[in-house]
């Protein structure tokens, strides 16, 4: 049982793939940290547990990957599906550091599988994870707590206290009752970072950042009325509709089917 009376030197707030990142880095460095996760223990993991791959630059074919993706190719997709609407230098940082991406990952005990035929060209730009997000999302459990990352689920953060601007506590809703968590630094990595009205400036630019939550109405009125402009600039879209159609007039036909039956009696 995490004793929550303690303080911490690093609270992660939520258990996604950026979270874990975020949790086991600050333990390598010798921080102490706790991982608090609202979802119970066997949905852990957010949205990264329905992940299958990662899009990453790289200069040569690997075991994983079937060719080269220079950092411009990349930084070029990015301005396509984005419309030209993306900030250049953090997507320029982005990409510079997924280079260094599936290194890293492997070493925390992620396992990758060769590149998989038929995945619309993603074998070259893509490294796909053995057994899916899941997969990837317990190899990080799995090396948090070796490391001796601490962890709570079923443990929701309703509010941040700051003082003088710089946090201090977490309320955290747990077993029906209400406690505060005092660490010396928090990393939001989960929805609670809109609820709270949590903004940033860019070291740069100056620039406000705000995170953008999809799980509210404002979220679903962004999803539905970028739907139609997401799919058709979704560049591998031609071959996909192709390939339906063409199994379709394949199974209609009866050549799938004929085609099986011929395959096993000459067997």
């Amino acid at each position: 049982m995490v004793d929550l009376s303690q303080s911490f030197d690093v609270l992660v707030i939520g258990a996604g793939n950026a979270a874990l990142c975020a949790a086991i880095t600050a333990r390598r460095a010798g921080a102490g940290v706790l991982i608090l996760e609202s979802a119970p223990k066997d949905f852990r993991g957010g949205n990264s547990r329905h992940t299958r791959n990662i899009r990453y630059a790289h200069k040569a074919a690997t075991d994983y990957v079937t060719g080269p993706y220079p950092e411009q190719e990349y930084w070029d997709d990015l301005l396509r599906v984005t419309g030209g609407k993306t900030n250049e230098e953090l997507a320029r940082l982005v990409i510079e550091g997924s280079t260094h991406a599936v290194d890293w990952m492997m070493a925390q005990g992620v396992r990758f599988q060769p590149p998989l035929s038929g995945t619309l060209g993603l074998g070259r730009t893509n490294a796909f994870f053995l057994g899916g997000g899941k997969a990837m999302m317990n190899a990080y459990f799995a090396t948090a707590e070796a490391l001796g990352v601490e962890i709570l689920y079923e443990a929701e953060v309703t509010d941040l206290v700051l003082k003088d601007g710089q946090f201090t506590t977490a309320k955290v809703a747990c077993n029906w009752e209400v406690e505060e968590v005092k660490a010396k630094a928090v990393v939001v990595a989960s929805g609670i970072a809109v609820q709270i009205g949590l903004e940033v400036a860019h070291p740069g630019t100056g620039e406000t950042i705000r995170p953008v939550s999809l799980l509210n109405v404002a979220g679903l009125h962004r999803i539905l009325t970028g739907m139609v402009t997401n799919f058709t600039s979704f560049a591998p879209l031609g071959t996909v509709l192709v390939a339906m159609l063409g199994i379709g007039v394949m199974e209609g036909s009866g050549f799938i089917s004929s085609g099986l039956r011929l395959l096993v009696l000459s067997a």
